[in-house]
């Protein structure tokens, strides 16, 4: 085949046939390429940031990652926290001292914080120098509320989210990558196959609109150069994304079927102090889900976090920050009638400086946040009460520390949530009254008729209702040491 070179007769003809071949023969897929690369990035990046923008999911994440960066920055997460965390009893000295710290802004630090048991303790070692003291007095209270709050937060995530049907969080992310990888290998395939189409010379065959000696015009793309370079370099970085985006989905499945419920061995075995008092359940669900991806970006992260999720470290913190807002005086002066009488409104817990009142004969608790883990045996041995109440306090059983009370006349345990009476009642021998009025106490009245000298108990109408006619029968039986008054909440 000859192919005979001929001129056109005008340069603009050239002009012209340069812009014609640049519509007709040059292919959409190298003329839009730009705007493909860029509407394939486009769609990555939105589908990539997805989860972080979907209301459910994000709110959840940002909640999360705000928790974990309090815990992070907390002042004092690993030296004063700790102490309180994991320390010792506090001194009767600094009790004694605390209300006036705690009104003049101060609280010197050689003291000795409250712990469980006293074989655990674990001495703080007293600052020998005025810099040191001041060093480490600023969390004596403040802190120690704000760690006590920041717990609280998370205790309160995590029920929302820790539990075995809530994986909303895993399905989107597990779905955001799948939808990655496969919008990434269809854009791979889509380029690939159209790679071929951006060539630096086209032919262009344009005979019904210049007439003339030639049969077809071969025309130059010069920018398909650089085409070709930016089309393979976007071939690289989607082929990795592409790696990526499948890890994202096996690591994503693995952790969901293997790996969960997720469990704290990591944290107790990197820092066994720390935890060796928590009792941080394995968690579950989106929980888990969140608490892996924290432990691949960063370990100290979820370390810290550990330590406000403990239930156990919560608890001793609240002990301590009672011990600090009511020491041994301030409950000297809150007492009546020479020091035998008390009464506290609202507390959330116990304060450990009641157990060293000796004249103490009455306690009153009305309103206040009572668990089992408040009453320690050994403590409440220590007291000669003849009245005891506890109104309000939220008890679902009687605290069997209470029973250790040998001294004890009267016990009201009005408006709780208590079911049943156990046995141990019977070890008070003393015991004359008992309130348990507004609970819904339906087993254990038999045991109350084991009492010598018992002459009086205080019901109401619904747990009269809920008693057994066997049981009403018993109480008949004794009713010269047994009255029982009918009373309405």
């Amino acid at each position: 085949m000859v192919v005979a070179l001929t001129k056109l007769e005008d340069r603009r003809q050239y002009d012209f046939v340069d812009a014609k071949c640049g519509q007709e023969a040059v292919h959409w897929f190298a003329s839009y390429l730009p705007f493909i690369l860029f509407l394939q990035a486009v769609i990555l990046v939105i589908v990539d940031n997805f989860w972080l923008k979907f209301p459910k999911t994000s709110s959840t994440l940002d909640h999360f990652v705000k928790f974990v960066l309090e815990c992070f920055n907390s002042p004092g997460t690993y030296l004063d926290v700790s102490n309180v965390l994991w320390g010792t009893r506090i001194s009767e000295d600094a009790e004694s001292n605390a209300t006036e710290d705690i009104e003049q802004g101060t609280g010197e630090r050689g003291t000795f914080l409250p712990n469980r048991t006293e074989e655990d303790t674990l001495p703080v070692q007293i600052p020998s120098t005025q810099s040191d003291r001041d060093s480490t007095s600023d969390l004596e209270l403040s802190e120690a509320i704000k760690a006590k709050t920041l717990c609280e937060k998370i205790r309160h995530f995590r029920i929302d989210v820790d539990h075995q049907n809530h994986r909303f969080l895993v399905v989107i992310y597990l779905a955001q990558a799948v939808v990655q990888w496969s919008f990434s290998l269809a854009c791979f395939i889509f380029n690939i196959c159209h790679q071929s189409c951006v060539s630096s010379t086209v032919e262009c065959e344009i005979d019904d609109v210049i007439y003339g000696h030639y049969n077809y015009f071969k025309c130059s793309y010069a920018i398909a150069v650089y085409f070709c370079i930016t089309l393979n370099i976007f071939h690289l970085l989607i082929a990795t994304y592409l790696v990526l985006c499948g890890f994202m989905c096996i690591w994503t499945v693995y952790m969901w079927k293997f790996k969960t419920p997720f469990t704290f061995e990591d944290v107790r075995r990197f820092d066994p102090e720390a935890l060796e008092q928590g009792d941080i359940d394995p968690a579950q669900g989106d929980f888990a889900f969140m608490l892996h991806l924290l432990n691949e970006y960063n370990k100290l992260y979820l370390y810290r976090f550990a330590v406000f999720l403990s239930q156990k470290n919560e608890k001793n913190l609240k002990h301590f920050i009672l011990s600090k807002k009511w020491p041994l005086d301030k409950l000297e002066r809150r007492s009546t009638e020479n020091g035998t009488k008390l009464e506290l409104e609202g507390l959330p817990g116990i304060p450990k400086a009641i157990f060293r009142l000796s004249k103490l004969e009455s306690l009153t608790l009305k309103d206040c946040t009572l668990t089992e883990e408040d009453f320690v045996s050994m403590a409440w041995q220590t007291l000669e009460l003849r009245s005891l109440s506890l109104v309000e306090c939220r008890l679902k059983s009687i605290p069997t520390a209470i029973f250790q009370i040998k001294s004890l006349e009267t016990l009201d345990l009005s408006l709780n949530r208590i079911t049943s009476v156990p046995k141990n009642i019977a070890d008070l021998h003393h015991l004359q009254t008992l309130n348990i009025a507004g609970n819904k106490v339906t087993k254990g009245l038999e045991h109350i008729v084991e009492i010598e000298g018992f002459t009086k108990l205080v019901v109401d109408d619904t747990v009269d209702s809920l008693m057994s006619r066997e049981i009403k029968n018993k109480l008949e039986g004794v009713i010269q040491r047994v009255m029982i008054i009918r009373y309405s909440r």
